[in-house]
């Protein structure tokens, strides 16, 4: 129901007549400049205690927080690392059985065995020309690819090594390529054995998306090379980081691990921890908005205001303002 303009002008002359009594009695009477003083004495003890409790508390949240995302972290980096040398070393064990890179080894070698493990497996000789794959029809085999990087690498190092992320010059699917050397009866290096990781469809990395932080907590893998490979809801498997990333993020691309405070590539407040997979050279990022993690200390923070405001509020009618405001009427 709505006022009537001579309503609305009692309410507000009784208000404006109740605040000029007030001011009267805070600054004329010695009992209202002592009310006063100890309401400014109130409020601004409940300033300084709640902007150290805020400091304090701040700090704390960021510690818990940093400790549960060390946590995460380490688990997340220790599984892929596990699931990594795994690979690494099914693929070593298949490369014993196969002396010269030919035609139909990996059939002879029952390659099918690895198939949980790998999308694809490859043989290649010395002029790294893939001469065998599994499964057969996958369209691979005559191509050359000596003007790949992981191609010279091993023409160059012959040691296990696993490819930065690509896109497959023959499937276009985004590619991680784990490889080992061949080598015959008598020790002399014959090509390289490859087993090929399809970034969006291997097991490596999957239930990422099923792992809860809060409501937006979340997990990013990254390559060494800057090239993100996994990131909730990114459209492309394999994205290029801009060059403008926290300083934080460039030291865990050249090996650094721990928990820090950094701007997301949105530039929101996050704290975040990194750990190594240094088989891969990948790093684990895991993220929590810093809005998030303050959350519960934003909420406990107001109700202690409200109740602090509210009894400086009921101190003055049991302290007698009222009642010397009805002797000045």
């Amino acid at each position: 129901m709505s006022l009537s303009p001579q309503n609305k002008r009692y309410i507000y002359s009784r208000f404006g007549s109740f605040l000029k009594k007030f001011v009267m009695f805070s600054f004329t009477t010695l009992r209202g400049r002592l009310l006063l003083g100890a309401a400014a004495l109130w409020g601004l003890l409940c300033v300084i205690l709640l902007t150290s409790g805020w400091q304090a508390g701040r700090l704390l949240v960021n510690e818990t927080n940093h400790q549960h995302l060390r946590y995460e972290a380490e688990l997340i980096s220790n599984t892929i690392t596990l699931q990594v040398n795994e690979r690494l070393t099914e693929l070593g064990r298949l490369a014993q059985g196969i002396s010269m890179p030919i035609e139909g080894a990996l059939n002879a070698q029952h390659a099918h065995i690895w198939g949980n493990l790998f999308e694809a497996l490859i043989l290649f000789d010395l002029q790294s020309q893939i001469v065998d794959e599994w499964p057969v029809d996958g369209g691979r085999k005559g191509a050359v690819l000596a003007d790949r990087d992981y191609a010279r690498f091993m023409q160059a190092f012959k040691t296990p090594h696993i490819s930065e992320p690509l896109i497959g010059r023959i499937t276009g699917s985004p590619l991680i390529l784990m490889l080992t050397p061949l080598y015959d009866a008598e020790g002399s290096y014959t090509g390289f054995l490859g087993g090929l990781v399809n970034i969006k469809e291997s097991r490596l990395f999957k239930n990422f998306d099923s792992l809860r932080l809060g409501d937006d907590g979340y997990v990013t893998i990254t390559a060494a090379s800057r090239q993100r490979i996994y990131a909730p809801h990114q459209q492309e498997a394999i994205v290029t980081l801009p060059k403008n990333i926290s300083p934080i993020l460039e030291q865990a691309l050249i090996g650094w691990e721990g928990e820090s405070v950094e701007n997301s590539l949105s530039g929101e407040r996050q704290l975040v921890a990194y750990r190594q997979v240094w088989p891969a050279n990948w790093i684990v990022g895991v993220h929590l908005p810093q809005a998030q993690a303050e959350a519960p200390l934003i909420a406990g923070m107001e109700k202690i205001s409200s109740y602090a405001w509210g009894g400086l509020i009921l101190i003055f009618p049991h302290e007698g303002v009222y009642s010397e405001l009805y002797v000045l009427h």
